[in-house]
């Protein structure tokens, strides 16, 4: 058993971009250009407000819930691919979700009415969107949430946004390079770390490798099994 537990099930790469200007096409497009989601894999304390102020420009990081891809039957209910480990949370009754399209600078909120799942999708319906003609124009939608609404994890747990881009040492204080990847292969996750010269390395996540992460500064400490860096 791994002493740092992953949760979830998503199996798309997580690529690190951590500030976005809060533009809604500019967030819209990033989200499915970098395959960003709301992933995890250790608690940490968020800021009240999840932004900066850089230059007179607000920033702010969002995560990619979920794309509207089309709709489903005729009583208002649309088709979600979810691109988050946590769909029972994002989309309880009652739950009110960003959508941004792209073609628009201004998200708009929409109250979830119901929540059902089928086959691959999560299929939702909207408080005063009763039919298939209100909710035709949310195709291509993308739902996201500010990085202050991601919550809490248990000890031991991390976002893979926290994971990536963190530099990664030997126990002998060798570095190895920084966690560009991280690839689900079912047993365990393998962090692809990648130094400024010569191949990446490709390190399994579990207790005997994996010797201590330390988000705040950015530092991941393992003990390489014999042949794993060759």
């Amino acid at each position: 058993m791994s002493r740092f537990r992953i949760a979830g099930k998503g199996k798309e790469r997580l690529c690190q971009q951590f500030l976005q200007r809060l533009d809604p096409h500019e967030v819209g497009h990033a989200a499915v250009a970098t395959g960003r989601r709301e992933l995890r894999l250790r608690s940490v304390v968020m800021a009240p407000c999840a932004f900066q102020i850089k230059e007179g420009v607000i920033f702010m990081q969002w995560f990619n819930v979920g794309t509207i891809v089309n709709t489903h039957g005729i009583r208002g209910e649309v088709r979600v691919i979810s691109r988050t480990h946590f769909p029972e949370e994002r989309y309880t009754v009652g739950n009110k979700l960003a959508l941004f399209m792209p073609d628009s600078k201004t998200p708009i909120y929409l109250t979830v009415a119901s929540h059902r799942q089928h086959k691959t999708f999560d299929l939702l319906t909207f408080e005063n969107h009763p039919n298939l003609n209100d909710v035709e124009k949310y195709r291509n939608g993308i739902f996201m949430i500010p990085e202050n609404q991601l919550g809490d994890l248990d000890e031991n747990e991390f976002y893979y946004h926290e994971i990536v881009g963190c530099t990664v040492f030997t126990t002998e204080g060798i570095e190895l390079g920084k966690v560009t990847e991280i690839l689900e292969t079912g047993a365990n996750d393998v962090w692809t770390v990648t130094p400024e010269k010569g191949k990446p390395h490709y390190i399994p996540y579990i207790e005997d490798i994996v010797k201590e992460v330390d988000i705040a500064s950015k530092k991941i400490i393992i003990d390489p099994m014999e042949g794993l860096l060759s």
